[in-house]
């Protein structure tokens, strides 16, 4: 009933003004910009909004069937954010790091629901040297740095059982 008063040109607008200021990379073609507008509608779909569980901006790679926050995907998603939404990107790597196990492991899935038992080769501290390429922040790195830290002392503590600096991966003890 709320909606039926609801101003839907101004709803409209205000979500249409998340892509404004989008680049559109030099395209002309209008296939071309349907797809790339596609392509950033697709995007924006799998940006979920900070909740209780995860109080930042969240990336999923799709609403179904892997609607959780992937390890992996969210690292590249901000990869790729960073060249049009740095905020965003940069939340997305906080997402990740808020979901920290208090001995610094990073699930490989998390969700508000909970986290898988399992995690991925680290790849987080790319992912912060390509958005501080693209925007150097030395702020944010010093907020990041501990946890990514945290993150590779579990990684070389539990990922190298012959203590060589390589480290192995399984899924399954």
């Amino acid at each position: 009933p709320d909606l039926i008063d609801a101003d839907l040109d101004g709803i409209f607008a205000a979500r249409r003004a998340w892509f404004a200021p989008l680049p559109d990379f030099g395209v002309t073609d209008p296939v071309r910009l349907g797809a790339l507008a596609k392509a950033y509608s697709q995007l924006k779909g799998q940006i979920n909004s900070p909740c209780p569980e995860i109080p930042y901006s969240w990336t999923t790679p799709d609403r179904w069937p892997h609607r959780c926050m992937w390890l992996w995907d969210s690292v590249f998603h901000a990869i790729g954010l960073r060249h049009f939404n740095l905020e965003i990107a940069r939340e997305s790597l906080r997402a990740v790091l808020s979901q920290q196990l208090p001995d610094g492991m990073i699930p490989h899935m998390m969700s508000p629901e909970g986290h898988s038992e399992i995690t991925q080769p680290p790849i987080l501290a790319f992912g912060v040297a390509m958005i501080q390429e693209a925007a150097p922040d030395p702020e944010f790195v010093r907020e990041v740095f501990p946890k990514i830290e945290r993150h590779l002392e579990w990684i070389f503590a539990n990922r190298d059982s012959d203590g060589n600096g390589l480290v192995e991966w399984f899924i399954e003890a």
